[in-house]
């Protein structure tokens, strides 16, 4: 397949006229006209054929009368799709090999490449690194979709899923829960990725299976003086995981990963589990986040990590878990309703306690 691929939105004799400015003198292209038809070109933009083809779904809509960064801007977008299309082509056949046992140690190191591992300079985890998955996971969907019979689950106010927009970054995430929750690589596969001193496992998404959960611990076991906070909701498959690797105590936990369990509903913490470091809740609104802060949690509040020192990553394990409290940060046009629904929650369970 073509490496950058273009749609046209003009009459279809004027594409050639467009087929120079888009040229890079390094990657070939094609460009689909409103009829259909599909011109391809050298790297120097000259045509090379011409046939019918149904247009592809990552090819970048162009126009004659595009100024010039906005080709720039085009050609961007397109040589992006390139490459994150052609690492989901590498990972598809590596994978099709792996499920039929025909993967080869240098093909278990090829697909391990294809994982990202991402810095982030900016933002809430700034200093960090992170791997993540993606909203796109069964797990995931299954929350997002439990969320429209249940204001209170905060996954109907999802950060991954609202991320889909950025394109790049939801098909690579979807690209690493495909990777990591189909095949289980070896601690020492893994030193091949490359992780600073922090790293945040799914600051999008979430643990797929068990053998993701396996391979994010074998990663912190491969990387000893790296400090992981790992986030999860899907606690059956980190447990599986944790079990898996022969980890079936406190004291057997790794020392450094932080185990930080993500509440399901807003404004009421999840019961902490025996290998829980942290329970991390989302409150309605600051009135609520406050009462729970008064009453011993710790304030998070949407804060960069390094303004409270890393404290996912970094603290003390406890002999109890820590409670951590935020207010609610998206889905704030449903703030009202949330608040209804937490607060005839209160009530129910009020009336039970009587």
């Amino acid at each position: 397949m073509e490496k950058t691929l273009y749609y046209f939105t003009q009459m279809a004799g004027a594409a050639d006229a467009l087929a120079a400015a888009l040229a890079d003198g390094q990657n070939a292209f094609c460009i689909w006209t409103p009829e259909d038809f599909r011109k391809t070109y050298d790297e120097r933009g000259h045509m090379t054929g011409i046939d019918c083809a149904p247009r592809h779904s990552d090819a970048v809509e162009v126009s004659l009368i595009m100024q010039e960064k906005d080709q720039k801007n085009a050609h961007r977008i397109a040589s992006g799709r390139a490459g994150i299309r052609n690492k989901e082509q590498q990972a598809e056949t590596l994978l099709q090999a792996a499920a039929a046992g025909l993967l080869s140690a240098d093909g278990r190191l090829a697909l391990l490449a294809l994982v990202n591992v991402a810095y982030h300079s900016s933002g809430k985890i700034e200093g960090c690194h992170s791997i993540d998955s993606c909203a796109s996971c069964e797990f995931c969907r299954r929350m997002i979709d439990s969320a429209e019979g249940n204001t209170l689950v905060i996954c109907g106010a999802c950060y991954a899923d609202a991320d889909q927009y950025k394109e790049f970054s939801w098909r690579q995430h979807s690209l690493n829960a495909r990777i990591l929750s189909s095949v289980l690589f070896t601690v020492d596969e893994l030193q091949t990725l490359v992780i600073g001193n922090l790293c945040r496992f799914n600051e999008d998404g979430d643990t797929v299976n068990d053998i993701m959960a396996r391979n994010y611990l074998r990663i912190a076991a491969s990387h000893p003086d790296t400090s992981f906070g790992y986030w999860y909701k899907n606690a059956p498959a980190v447990e599986a995981g944790l079990h898996a690797e022969g980890i079936w105590t406190r004291d057997a936990l790794p020392e450094n990963v932080r185990f930080i369990h993500s509440s399901i509903l807003i404004g009421f913490a999840a019961r902490a589990l025996w290998f829980d470091d942290a329970v991390f809740t989302v409150y309605p609104d600051a009135e609520t986040t406050a009462a729970a802060v008064a009453a011993g949690a710790h304030e998070c509040n949407g804060r960069r990590c390094r303004e409270c020192g890393y404290t996912c990553y970094l603290h003390i394990r406890r002999a109890e878990a820590l409670h951590i409290a935020e207010y609610l940060r998206t889905g704030k046009d449903n703030r009202a309703r949330i608040m209804g629904a937490y607060l005839a929650r209160v009530a129910r369970l009020e009336a039970l306690a009587r």
